[in-house]
């Protein structure tokens, strides 16, 4: 009973490193053409950090952020063609660019050269 209470705990284990991760089997990064075509006129919702929160980028660049129990933020979203990155700004934070994976309905959003992570699901349409 211990070997198998054992071996659920490290399956668990396991499992939330994976997600943690974005699970990364079939994870690719994202070219700008399919970056736009992903955000344009569609929301995710995911994880900044320990923040959920849902953001919605609407086809004209303009971009609506809202994190739970934050104020919604308006802001702006493109993509750098000559480096395959989304970019966005907000009053808050500034231009911040990241480089984006996909894995089906995952979006990991992954700051150029370092170690930081988000994890976030692709919403059709306005979701928020």
């Amino acid at each position: 009973m211990r070997v198998a209470a054992a071996a659920a705990v490290l399956f668990a284990v396991g499992l939330i490193v994976t997600v943690g991760r974005g699970s990364g089997a079939e994870e690719q990064r994202m070219t700008s053409l399919e970056i736009r075509e992903a955000l344009s006129g569609n929301s995710v919702k995911g994880l900044w950090g320990n923040t959920p929160f849902h953001t919605y980028f609407q086809p004209n660049g303009v971009m609506l952020h809202k994190p739970r129990g934050g104020p919604l933020e308006t802001g702006k979203w493109s993509v750098d063609e000559t480096q395959d990155l989304y970019c966005s700004w907000t009053a808050r934070a500034g231009w911040r660019c990241y480089e984006l994976y996909r894995d089906g309905r995952t979006i990991v959003w992954s700051v150029p050269g370092g170690k930081e992570r988000y994890l976030s699901e692709i919403l059709g349409g306005r979701q928020f």
